[in-house]
């Protein structure tokens, strides 16, 4: 069963296996303690996905009260293309929502057609039509 929810401590683990499986990690900046901050200053910023009670996604979300962004986006491998990507941007999208948010961004590799198809297909626009690697959307 598939569920959407906030980070919990006991989660760091298999949340650093799987940015590390999407090349996402950062040894200095992933860390319990930066994720403790993260929560303490913006609370809801980290969201989970889990299957079966086994976290398989985690989308982080920063805002500053001017600029809003999805920072780091990740699904195990095995888990995608079964909608968590999906219901994890819904979820953002309320969050921010809730938070004042109007807009709000995310970059994606230009040279992954996968990625810039998902993001197109949840409502994201290019900012820039000669960068198609930053996209804006209205929530």
């Amino acid at each position: 069963m598939q569920n959407i929810r906030d980070y919990r401590d006991s989660d760091f683990e298999t949340i650093k296996m799987c940015l590390e499986e999407g090349e996402l990690y950062e040894s200095i900046c992933d860390t319990p303690e930066a994720f403790q901050r993260m929560i303490q200053r913006q609370p809801g910023s980290i969201i989970v996905a889990e299957v079966d009670h086994e976290p398989v996604g985690v989308l982080f979300l920063s805002y500053d009260g001017r600029c809003a962004s999805i920072d780091t986006f990740a699904i195990r491998t095995s888990h995608r293309g079964n909608g968590i990507g999906s219901a994890m941007v819904d979820e953002a999208d309320k969050r921010l929502r809730s938070w004042g948010v109007k807009e709000y961004t995310v970059a994606a590799d230009p040279a992954d057609d996968k990625v810039n198809r998902f993001y197109r297909a949840h409502g994201f626009e290019p900012t820039d039509p000669h960068k198609l690697n930053t996209y804006y959307k209205d929530v």
